[in-house]
């Protein structure tokens, strides 16, 4: 049960290409589900199973999802040990293959109810919940549905095939451009008795795919031959059918794939037995001379014993061939193999596990999105359990240790709660980044802590309470070569201020010289942003002031540091505050934002010209040459938002990812196409108070990543998570969970300790303050 997105060749390799293969003995067995329950269809049969089981990444968190049967299951993540969260149909509907039918974002299945084909929809990222339509009907089978189906791309170019073994044969429907009104048209395609596994591939070497499967001389009696279906480039024909093999039995399940390096597509089957009394099943090879539709293929027992109703062909130890994955569906050990390929077709037996049986399945999926491969499949004599056996060759793990000021490991900021601003820089050019903290109701209401090589010392930067708000940025300001800081007023005050950094002459109790940089006009400003914005090699100051509804450019003017009055500032952007398009996530929440409240600052060059733009409340903003900046709306719904912004998939413009700080919304990315518009992807359903967000590459790729956090807000959201997203430079994410239960707020990601890899600041704003809680990366 494999999905076949392109012409297999091109993903069946040598071994020559390879140099490195990985351990295939380590391996750690769990029970997804050991409560589950027989279909009982309505009508019957009250004995009936489960057949169907596949699995893909529905809620694009990087861990794979597995539908089974009547049962959806939510991947935890991590190492898979938590609760998978299972979610039932509500009917009858034999959950068979993943396919995306209609080209947005939540999942599809197609399921059997024979004589009713289904197609289930989730209703949401998670797949909580799912609506089901009739899409076709195929016969009914001895075991009411067929043990057999695939997508693959039979016609090449659009929409996938569904293939469905039922009675009859193997039937076939492309899925309609207009699939929820259309007709799905299932035409029988190759004429078999038997109603068991598919095998997909191109055999003939034509371009095509092409498919094997078992047959019977007469109905009803056990399948002894092998066949395969010669695609005549279309479905609406009986396609020819080419004897393998007629010495077989029973065929069940069926795999095609170039199992001796030849450059052609060999078959190899498991065979059944029912009831099973005996070991006398067989694994098979048949290996395809030159021209498989004259040529005799040459047929190799690979392993005699016990029922073995399952079989997938991987390349399990990265050797560059393929490997086959078996199990025992009868017997007393019920054992999951895999059988080594030496490259010649030739295969060394491996032991996974044992004592647990099952019924197609020994399937194959990267669930972890560790790099190897997990074997899954469910039972049919202990049909209760779904098992998952976890390979441990390749780890993608990271190990943190947590300090806390809740622990006495850090000095606390202040005795306030309300910790608004964090800001991380290198304050003493020595190569380690200090980090800085504001809260804004009480003095000091600014520190910074710097890494003595054990813990952290605290820096007193500003000893006077400040009403100071969410948002940062750093720079030379005054040019003598070193940073200095940068934070705005919240909603008491009108004034946005840096701090000049005395470098060299830190003193721990001596504070920095403040000066004004806006000292008129509203309050509020959150967030702000250093940039050489309009090209002239001069760094600017951008901010928002939400109250007045602006964003505003502020020079850095000559003799900044003994400057008196304010900037030189001019208006680029302004918005009304009468009426807003409904914001997503946000409606009613929070309760004191105000109508069409805009923020979010980052620096990126969208358009390519070279210039840096700005990247904020849901738009980015191009200077236009003349003194001023064009307005280009990303998305008018999510204003009230965090920004990043780069090359998160490769080719073309940058994209941007926008999430609310404030609300219980999704995370989107946007992709720009060359028609103007700006396409959005789910990247999380629900972000909860998400105010902290950054890009960065964590894990040395080559690929943009991102860091995430989310709010403990007054002391809600008690599984707060914090997330990094390790990218693959194709919009697809590994969801890496730091911690969980900890609120987080404008939290900041960068060496803290010098060691030369990538530490965590987290700050609430206020739950539990005052806190501060560091996360050391000690990943080996």
């Amino acid at each position: 049960m494999k999905t076949f997105l392109s012409f297999i060749l091109s993903i069946i390799f040598t071994g020559s290409l390879f140099s490195q293969t990985i351990p295939t003995d380590q391996w750690s067995y769990m029970a997804i589900d050991t409560t589950r329950e027989m279909m009982h269809p309505a009508g019957g049969p009250d004995w009936l199973r489960s057949f169907g089981i596949d699995a893909t990444d529905i809620n694009k968190d990087g861990y794979k999802d597995i539908v089974c049967g009547k049962y959806f299951y939510l991947n935890p993540g991590a190492d898979m040990s938590r609760l998978w969260i299972r979610t039932s149909f509500g009917f009858a509907y034999d959950g068979y293959q993943f396919v995306d039918v209609d080209g947005d974002q939540m999942a599809d299945i197609i399921a059997e109810d024979l004589p009713h084909v289904i197609w289930l929809e989730a209703d949401d990222l998670n797949g909580t919940s799912w609506t089901a339509r009739k899409i076709g009907e195929v016969p009914q089978t001895g075991h009411k549905n067929g043990q057999g189906s695939g997508i693959a791309d039979i016609l090449q170019g659009g929409k996938m095939e569904v293939l469905l073994a039922a009675e009859g044969g193997i039937f076939c429907a492309s899925i309609p451009d207009k699939p929820a009104t259309q007709i799905w048209n299932f035409r029988l395609i190759a004429e078999s008795h038997s109603d068991e596994g598919i095998g997909i591939g191109d055999i003939d070497g034509d371009g095509d795919l092409d498919l094997a499967f078992g047959d019977s001389r007469e109905a009803g009696e056990e399948a002894e031959l092998l066949y395969w279906a010669e695609n005549p480039g279309n479905i609406s024909q009986l396609w020819t059918k080419h004897l393998v093999n007629d010495q077989v039995r029973v065929v069940d399940r069926v795999e095609i794939a170039d199992l001796n390096g030849d450059g052609m597509m060999d078959i190899a089957i498991s065979e059944e037995r029912s009831p099973g009394l005996e070991p006398n099943s067989n694994l098979r090879v048949f290996l395809a001379g030159n021209n498989p539709t004259s040529d005799a293929w040459e047929h190799r027992v690979v392993i005699t014993q016990w029922s073995m109703n399952n079989l997938d062909a991987v390349d399990i130890d990265q050797d560059g061939d393929v490997d086959l994955v078996t199990n025992e569906h009868k017997g007393t050990e019920h054992k999951t193999e895999i059988y080594l390929n030496d490259g010649k077709a030739n295969f060394t037996p491996q032991l996974v596990g044992t004592g647990h049986e099952m019924h197609l399945g020994a399937l194959c999926f990267d669930l972890d999105s560790d790099g190897d491969k997990e074997i899954i499949g469910v039972g049919w004599d202990r049909y209760q359990s779904l098992h998952l056996y976890r390979n441990d060759a390749l780890k993608r793990e990271f190990s943190w240790k947590h300090l806390s000021t809740a622990r006495g490991d850090l000095e606390k900021p202040n005795g306030g709660d309300q910790q608004t601003a964090a800001a991380v820089f290198d304050m003493d050019k020595d190569g380690v980044v200090e980090f800085f903290i504001t809260e804004r109701t009480q003095a000091p209401s600014v520190v910074a802590y710097k890494y003595n090589g054990s813990g952290w010392d605290r820096y007193i930067i500003d000893d006077t309470p400040q009403h100071i708000e969410a948002g940062s940025t750093s720079h030379d300001i005054d040019g003598d070569g070193d940073l200095d800081v940068v934070f705005g007023g919240g909603g008491q005050s009108n004034q946005v201020w840096w701090w000049e950094n005395p470098y060299p002459k830190h003193n721990p109790q001596k504070p920095w010289k403040r000066h004004l940089i806006k000292d008129s006009g509203a309050n509020k400003h959150h967030d702000q942003l250093f940039g050489d914005f309009d090209g002239d090699g001069s760094m600017e100051l951008v901010f928002w002031n939400q109250n007045a509804g602006n964003l505003i450019l502020a020079e850095i003017p000559e003799k900044v540091g003994g400057r008196l009055g304010e900037w030189p500032m001019k208006l680029i952007y302004s918005y009304g505050m009468d009426s807003e398009m409904e914001q997503t996530g946000q409606t009613g929440y929070p309760g004191w934002k105000a109508t069409n409240e805009q923020e979010g600052l980052f620096a990126c060059d969208i358009d390519g010209d070279g210039v840096k733009d700005i990247v904020g409340g849901g738009r980015w903003f191009k200077y236009d040459g003349a003194d001023g900046f064009n307005e280009n709306i990303i998305d008018a719904s999510y204003t009230f938002t965090r920004s990043v912004a780069g090359q998160f998939i490769e080719g073309g413009r940058p994209e941007v990812i926008l999430l609310a700080g404030d609300g219980h919304a999704p995370m989107y990315l946007y992709e720009y196409n060359e028609k103007g518009t700006w396409k959005k992807t789910m990247l999380i359903q629900k972000v909860i108070d998400g105010h902290t967000i950054d890009v960065l590459d964590f894990n040395g790729d080559g690929h943009l990543d991102i860091f995430s956090g989310e709010m403990g807000l007054n002391g809600g959201n008690p599984d707060a998570k914090i997330r990094i997203m390790l990218g693959d430079g194709q919009g697809n994410f590994i969801h890496h969970v730091v911690s969980k239960g900890i609120g987080t707020h404008e939290s900041k990601i960068a060496d803290l300790d010098g060691d030369g890899d990538y530490d965590i600041l987290s700050k609430p704003y206020n739950w539990k303050a005052p806190r501060l809680d560091v996360f050391i990366n000690e990943t080996k």
